[in-house]
């Protein structure tokens, strides 16, 4: 009896030991989206704050290249995205976005990458979808 005693208090101190090295590995639990996004910097930034908003309502990009665009959910554990359309009157109608990035909870960071033409945008939060504002796009 005492032999499978001490056999379970090792196998459970040994599994104790690898969760705990797990653990320290684990990162600050923001999700980061795809590998490559985690290292490249975002030519914009947006973050979705408490009481369900942005922390903008507008966002500057060149034209005639790719741009990244950052989203930043810290609203809680609400989930969000950040989608881009044509305009507000494209998203009524029921167009689909330009790009969007999928829904996540807090805390996650999404990217996405658009190359627009010069003009302005309409962006909002599909989830929450009074979280609107303006993408604009110039040289």
């Amino acid at each position: 009896m005492r032999n499978r005693r001490s056999l379970w208090i090792t196998i459970g101190g040994a599994g104790l030991a690898l969760l705990l090295a797990a653990a320290a590995c684990g990162g600050n639990g923001a999700d980061e989206g795809s590998p490559e996004d985690a290292s490249s910097e975002p030519d914009a930034e947006i973050a979705m704050i408490s009481g369900a908003r942005f922390d903008r309502a507008e966002i500057v990009v060149p034209v005639g290249q790719d741009v990244t665009i950052r989203a930043d959910n810290q609203d809680g554990s609400i989930p969000h995205n950040f989608s881009i359309y044509t305009s507000a009157d494209s998203y009524a109608s029921g167009e689909r976005a330009i790009a969007s990035t999928e829904i996540c909870a807090a805390p996650c960071v999404r990217s996405l990458t658009v190359d627009l033409e010069p003009g302005s945008y309409f962006f909002l939060c599909d989830v929450h979808p009074l979280m609107r504002g303006s993408v604009i796009a110039e040289s």
